[in-house]
């Protein structure tokens, strides 16, 4: 039987690879020889074992407590960085996980497999067993879990996630399904990935399962139970009581079995049939198992393989030897199979849990993988522990089955060797799948005299286990086809940055060089550039030979046929076939590499010897010229079928043709045609010569006569002169008499001289014959040295150009150089060009692609080490596309060598004492106080004055925005005087116009907003508001890498003194200056409220003296005022409010706005006995029903109003008809803001309708709430503000303007009205804290502006507007106490931290991430964070810096350097998402 005959069998699966741990066992054909042996892989543990494992002694000590378990070793060992886990979510992975993970990538790497290439969908089907590490790992230890999540615990230990964990880390695309049927999950996983396969819901499918038991453990013997009382599994014997605990992790590949034949694949075994079924409830028990049940699920699978079971010569069975479970099982296999056949002991039985003990989830699998080894092997395996048949088996003896006891061959009969495997799960539900064995293949014979073998890995240490491995490998399997070894290390594995290659010409060349590391062969590289460009040098002529490629053209398909069509065009051409002048019969053994080295003389050009006439012919120009273009276009063409695909080309002098042709300016035809003619014109002039010179240009043309011409520079110290004979010979004598070497270039004719112009017009006139196009992949002219323009390459002037002037290589390839990340390869014969572009640029990958004729190599295998080191250096080679012309199979090698470290979290006596070591090692944050005790007011203290001294000593170049007043204008001069360059401009578009013209300067000032007269509320806000604005937009747009500081000189901002006038519409100005520092990284803002003195007083004198000192110092506050020359500075003074009810019982109070925050201090008001509340809002009663029912049930009376609470007509009205309705009106409380999302937004983006938006509730709505009370005397006005107008906040800039404003309005009022207006800055609270606040404030007498904080005011206004920092401490304080693994190997060198919130950031990443260190430019996913884990980084960050920073700014911000930032699109991102009732609780609080 051979494969062909399974053409046509398109309803069955082919098993193309495997992968599995089991107990002392590694791998699989570890896993096999312990089962040939018959070995039982059960361990048997001593109290002392057990109890340093934690066991209870009482417990171990019961005389039924079986002391065994089938263990897999190292379970605490991954490569977490192989799969791009971090060391902390490495650690809290469940080992299932781990295990199946691990086995997925070595099933696909068996397969011959890289999933990143496979053009079809790959699924995964699985399931796993009992989660033990959780239970006895995770859960005791509470610190462990808070330190990464409890969501992060869940996503990394659910049975939910096992299959698409897999998907999700190996990229694979087709379902992910988890399958769990208890005992048979992975064969019904097996079954499902048959049946999707054959659906074509895939191509390929991953199925299998795992169960990994820890730590060294027994279990509680009871008789009956599926355990048994010794910790042996007996199946089918007399004696059998149960089965053992066991563990293991297989995974099987499958694909339709005429893809696994088109594709190559090594196919194991064949699935002829599979069927699953349940049990229902026609049986003793749910977990009993049926009779009729397991009979019907073999029959059906069976019928669908179209077998009868008399061809079955062997069943895996799921054999548990329990007392129910054995004599069930023999009984429904021998109901079917006496269906078939009368015939006695013809098939084997087995059970591999005699050998592995009860795999759970994985148990199907692994009797599915011991069946599939016994068919690749044609080999029986001992089943263990059988003696006796059990007594209760009906008719034993003339039953079809025997027991398989002992290693013996498996004998094939009429049919192919058939198996089948049954697992059966508790509850009922029955798998079988019926196997069938696969003929062996053989490949096909290989042409190439050498191989390349290529490794990768992610490590340098697991770069060289498989280095070992593979050496190993090879050793021991002599029977491998080389060919085929190549093939599969190149298409069936992913390529890593970690990479080896070797060219060899065996196995055993190959295992030698590998054992032995021989630096001479074996190219290691770490590659950090993916899909590395290329570019082809075409070389001219000179370092050609007979025989040249001769190798390359018998055994490179594409190669020969491209070479053979150039040579059958050129041959009527040229009157003569090229090959015989390329290929001279009889001159193959004189140009035949000798030796595997150099020849020195030839390298040397001292080789004496005559050339023969054969060689002379290939001389010939017209031969030649046409000979080397034929070369280097197949060449080319061969390269780019192998996928090394040009992104850019430069030919020097007759190379300049093949780049041409080869980027699609001529036909082949045509180009062919141009060559040859080219060569014939060329043949007819008089002949010359050209004289290699090593110097510069400038050195060589004082030397130069009237017949003498620069043919070409090479590089900037070599050129080559091109002239007559005798003018050459001449220049050579006058070389040597300077002491000056130069070599005589072989050469017929004075190429790239005025000796070629006599043919010019003609080659113009070919060339125009033609059709030329514009190139499609760029090329650099020899005659411009620059990249070609379309104009050019279609010109015939310019080709005759080409044929007379200087090539100027040097220029041309410094330009191409200019890509450091460019690949170049010289595309034809000898190593000239890459010599002379090493010479260019130093550090460039350079590499030739013909041998030299000096050189021993064979063709095959120097161009392979041009293709090995292309790979190394990230240039994707399409090797599969290298391969086709070959009948090459994919064959099992080994897989990855995995760099296993140990992540584990300690159960016992460490888990328990790790809450106690965190708090210990950290102290906690202060407790947040009571709400009475967080309140501030804001309070002026008198600063001393500053002296001359306290300026900065350096000079500053500065930009003063203001008007052409005396104080502008003074302030001017004294920043000259004090030796600062200083600028001016007296509107935006002259600021903006200096700004691109001149730079950045080190200090704006910004006097646009100090006015002498009274202003209107716009006004105010187009001087001061905007005008900032959209200062800052254009500091946003720029990439800061200096500090700039934003300073504005400003009047009636504050009441410092009781005599103060000031300004509340100039308040929104703070809000740019508070926040812009929070969103622009390395910007800085100031302010100062003066009072202006008059102009050209002494007065106005001292205030610039004293300004001029404060704005050219380090700052050391943000806010500072100026009464005369007295220096004041702003704080805030904590307050203790006594509580004095000032709500009235039965008291009508009306309340704008009713989001979050109003409806909690709705809900504080109508716990007043009585209380009558008036409610505006924008939509009336619509979508309020459950929140006026909390209110009434309160005992409120509530009254919903409609209005815009900014119009003032409206707001009127709603005052009248609260009035109206209830008598009286007792107190207004006005919480109203916008609720759209849309407005919020950073400065970069914010525009005026934006803040227009903030100021409708804010500014607006005060306005007309003023007026609407006009005539009325409530107790209290209460204004809800918040603290963004004291700290600002990113993104808060529109609702901070309208708070500042709602503040100062306050203020003003206050100085006239008798009703007391009270206004509090709100911090997030909790409602019950909201009330305690509200009764709080209202009780305040006499009136102050209140500011709520949960954190000590004065350090948040020190970290976010003084911008100082937070104590590391601080992250200390969060810091966990699991281990640190090293830092992985990223790309980016290590930058340590500069500074302390460096320091801060770093510390935190580095214990949640657990690792030792993190520099400032490493990125958090490629250290192995997530999205889950980036929760936990913001909480950490907004724990220790009090910021509210956005989940998403990791997506962005992700490094420690970045983090401190808040990236503008990730905020309003965050803030778009929100709902509208989110948004306008988030408006209310900031």
């Amino acid at each position: 039987m051979s494969h062909q005959d399974f053409s046509d069998r398109v309803d069955e699966i082919a098993v193309v690879g495997l992968a599995g741990r089991y107990p002392d066992s590694n791998n699989l054909d570890e896993f096999w020889e312990h089962l040939r042996q018959g070995h039982e892989l059960i361990s048997f543990f001593t109290d002392e074992e057990l109890i340093a494992a934690g066991h209870d002694p009482a417990v171990i000590g019961d005389p039924n407590y079986v002391k065994a378990a089938a263990l897999l070793k190292d379970i605490d060992q991954f490569d977490a960085g192989f799969f791009g886990f971090n060391p902390r979510e490495a650690e809290i992975l469940d080992p299932n996980h781990r295990f199946f993970l691990e086995a997925c990538w070595e099933a696909l790497e068996n397969s011959g497999c890289n999933p990143d290439t496979y053009p079809g969908a790959i699924s995964v089907y699985g399931g796993q067993a009992m989660n033990r590490y959780l239970l006895l790992n995770l859960l005791p230890n509470r610190a462990a879990v808070a330190n990464v999540g409890e969501l992060q615990v869940m996503m990394g230990n659910e049975k939910d996630f096992l299959t698409t964990r897999v998907s999700y880390k190996l990229n694979l695309k087709g379902a992910s399904v988890n399958v769990q049927t208890a005992c048979s999950t992975s064969l019904v996983a097996v079954h499902m990935a048959t049946q999707a396969l054959l659906n074509g819901e895939c191509d390929m499918a991953l199925a299998g399962g795992v169960s990994v038991i820890h730590p060294k453990t027994g279990y509680m013997y009871t008789k009956g139970s599926v355990m048994s009382p010794d910790g042996h599994c007996r199946a089918f014997d007399e004696e059998a009581q149960g089965s053992t605990q066991g563990s293991g992790v297989g995974v099987v590949v499958l694909k339709r079995i005429e893809d696994a034949i088109a594709d190559g694949d090594t196919i194991y075994a064949v699935i002829k049939g599979s069927a699953v079924n349940n049990d229902g409830e026609q049986k003793v028990g749910y977990t009993a198992p049926s009779i009729n049940g397991q009979s019907a699920a073999i029959s059906e699978a069976l019928a669908i393989a179209d077998i009868e079971a008399d061809t079955i010569s062997y069943v895996e069975t799921h054999g548990t030897a329990t007392e129910l479970g054995d004599p069930i099982e023999v009984a429904a296999l021998t109901q079917v199979y006496r269906d078939a056949t009368e015939e006695a002991k013809f098939c084997a039985l087995g059970s591999v849990k005699t050998n592995v003990g009860h795999t759970d989830a994985a148990a199907g699998v692994t009797g599915l993988i011991k069946t599939i080894y016994q068919l690749k092997h044609k080999e029986l395996v001992p089943s263990l522990h059988f003696n006796k048949p059990n007594p209760k088996f009906d008719d034993w003896d003339n039953g079809p089955f025997y027991v398989s006891t002992e290693l013996k061959a498996w004998e094939a009969g009429d049919t192919p060797r058939r198996a089948g495997v049954s697992s059966f799960g508790i509850g009922g539900t029955n798998a079988h799948i019926v196997l069938e064995e696969f003929p062996e293949r053989t490949s096909g014979p290989t042409k190439r005299q050498s191989q390349l073998v290529i490794l990768s890995a992610k490590s340098e240490r697991s770069l060289e286990l498989m280095t070992d491995n593979l050496a190993g490998h090879l050793q021991k399997h002599t029977e491998l086809s080389f060919a085929d070894v190549a093939h599969t290390l190149q298409v069936g594995r992913k390529a890593f940055s970690h990479r080896r290659a070797l060219v060899a010409e065996s196995a055993a060349d190959a295992a030698k060089a590998l054992e032995t590391r021989d630096p001479k062969r074996l190219l290691t590289a770490q590659n950090d550039v993916e899909n590395r460009s290329v570019a082809f040098l075409f070389p001219g002529v000179g370092d050609q030979y007979v025989n040249m490629v001769k190798e390359l053209y018998e055994t490179e398909p594409v190669f020969q046929e491209q070479l053979d069509a150039c040579f059958d065009t050129l041959q009527p051409l040229v009157g003569r076939d090229l090959r015989d002048v390329l290929f001279p019969a009889g001159a193959a053994a004189a140009t035949a590499p000798q030796t595997q080295g150099i020849d020195l003389r030839k390298m040397l050009r001292r080789d004496t010897a005559a050339p023969d006439a054969q060689s002379q012919e290939l001389t010939k120009t017209e031969y030649l010229h046409p000979t080397v273009f034929a070369v280097e276009y197949a060449l080319a063409q061969l390269l780019i079928e192998w996928g090394i695909t040009p992104s850019s080309l430069i030919g020097y002098s007759l190379g300049e043709y093949v780049a041409a042709t080869v980027a699609g300016v001529f036909s082949l035809d045509d180009a062919l045609q141009l060559v040859a003619k080219r060569a014939q014109l060329i043949s007819g002039l008089p002949g010359g010569a050209m004289l290699a010179v090593p110097l510069s240009a400038e050195k060589v043309t004082p030397l130069l006569g009237a017949e003498l011409q620069i043919a070409t520079i090479n590089t900037p110290e070599h050129l080559v002169v091109s002239g007559t004979s005798e003018a050459v010979a001449a220049l050579e004598q006058t070389l040597q008499a300077q002491g000056v070497s130069s070599i005589r270039v072989a050469s017929t004719h004075a190429f790239h001289s005025k000796m070629m112009e006599p043919i010019v017009d003609e080659f113009k006139e070919l060339i125009a014959s033609f059709n030329p196009q514009a190139p499609e992949i760029p090329f650099i002219s020899n005659v411009t040295g620059t990249w070609i323009t379309e104009q050019e390459a279609v010109d015939p002037a310019y080709w005759a150009k080409h044929l007379c002037q200087t090539v100027r290589f040097a220029e041309g390839i410094a330009e191409l150089a200019q890509d450091d990340s460019l690949a170049l390869i010289e595309v034809g014969p000898g190593t000239t060009l890459s010599s002379f572009a090493l010479q260019a640029k130093s550090g460039l990958t350079v590499l030739p692609s013909i041998r030299a004729s000096y050189d021993g190599q064979s063709d095959t295998a120097f161009l392979l080490n041009t293709v090995a080191n292309l790979w190394l250096s990230g240039v994707e080679v399409d090797f599969a596309k290298r391969n086709e012309h070959e009948d090459r199979l994919r064959v099992p090698l080994p897989t990855y060598g995995w760099d296993r470290q140990r992540y584990w979290i300690d159960g016992s006596a460490a888990t328990v004492a790790a809450p106690t070591a965190v708090i210990e090692a950290a102290p906690q944050a202060a407790a947040v106080p009571p709400v009475e005790e967080r309140f501030y007011t804001p309070v002026w203290k008198q600063a001393l004055p500053l002296t001359a001294e306290a300026a900065a000593g350096e000079t500053q170049r500065l930009l003063v925005l203001g008007d052409d007043s005396s104080f502008t204008a003074g302030l001017i001069s004294r920043l000259q005087g004090a030796g600062h360059q200083v600028q001016s401009a007296a509107t935006l578009a002259e600021f903006e116009h200096l700004l691109d013209t001149e730079g950045l300067p080190a200090h704006i000032v910004h006097l646009w907003s100090l006015t002498a007269a009274e202003m209107t509320f716009d006004a105010a806000q187009q001087s001061g508001l905007f005008s900032l604005l959209s200062i800052a937009k254009k500091l946003a747009q720029l990439e800061l890498a200096e500090k700039v500081e934003l300073s504005v000189i400003t009047n009636g901002l504050f009441q410092v003194e009781s005599r103060d006038e000031t300004v509340p519409a100039k308040a929104t100005l703070l809000a740019p200056l508070r926040v812009l520092p929070q969103e622009v990284p390395n910007t800085a803002t100031r302010a100062f409220d003066i009072l202006l003195p008059a102009a050209g007083s002494k007065a106005e004198a001292r205030l610039l003296d004293a300004l001029t000192v404060d704005l050219t110092r380090q700052p050391d506050v943000r806010l500072t005022a100026y009464r005369g020359a007295q220096r004041w500075t702003q704080a805030y003074a904590g307050v203790a409010l006594e509580h004095k009810p000032r709500l009235r019982e039965g008291g009508v109070y009306l309340l704008t706005g009713l989001g979050l925050l109003g409806n909690s201090i709705a809900q504080g008001v109508a716990a007043t006995p009585g209380v009558k509340l008036a409610i505006v809002t924008r939509s009336g009663a619509a979508g309020r029903e459950e929140a006026v029912q909390a209110l009434q049930a309160k005992g409120a009376d509530v009254l919903l109003l409609q209005a815009d609470v900014a119009d003032a007509a409206a707001m009127k009205r709603a005052v009248a008809e609260t009035i109206a309705k209830w008598g009286t009106l007792n107190g207004v409380l006005h919480a109203a803001a916008s609720a759209d999302s849309d407005t919020i937004s950073v400065i970069a983006d914010t525009t005026d309708a934006d803040i227009e938006a903030h100021f409708q509730g804010r500014v607006y709505g005060l306005h007309a709430l003023q007026a609407a009370l006009e005539g009325t005397a409530p107790d209290f006005v209460f204004t809800a503000s918040t603290l963004a107008a004291v700290l600002g906040g990113w993104g808060f800039v529109g609702p901070a303007a309208g708070h500042l404003y709602m503040d100062a309005l306050v203020a003003e009022i206050n100085r006239e009205s008798d009703t007391p207006w009270i206004t509090l800055g709100f911090d997030r609270l909790e409602e019950a804290e909201v009330a305690i606040a509200l009764h709080r404030a209202l009780s305040v007498e006499p009136v102050l502006q209140l500011v709520l904080s949960n954190q000590d005011l004065n350090a948040s206004i020190e970290k976010f507007i003084n911008q100082g920092g937070a104590p590391a401490a601080a992250t200390r304080a969060a810091a966990g106490n699991g281990a640190r693994h090293p830092r992985p190997n990223l790309k980016n060198a290590y930058v340590e931290p500069g500074n302390e919130l460096e320091e801060m950031i770093a510390e935190i990443l580095q214990d949640l991430l657990g690792i030792e260190q993190i520099g400032i430019h490493d990125n958090f996913f490629q250290l192995g964070g997530n999205s889950l884990l980036g929760t936990q980084v913001v909480s950490r960050l907004r724990t220790t810096f009090q910021v509210d920073l956005p989940l998403r700014v990791l997506f962005e911000a992700n490094t420690v350097a970045d983090m401190a930032v808040v990236i503008e699109d990730i905020m309003i991102a965050e803030l778009e998402a929100m709902s509208d009732e989110e948004i306008a609780s988030l408006q209310e609080q900031n």
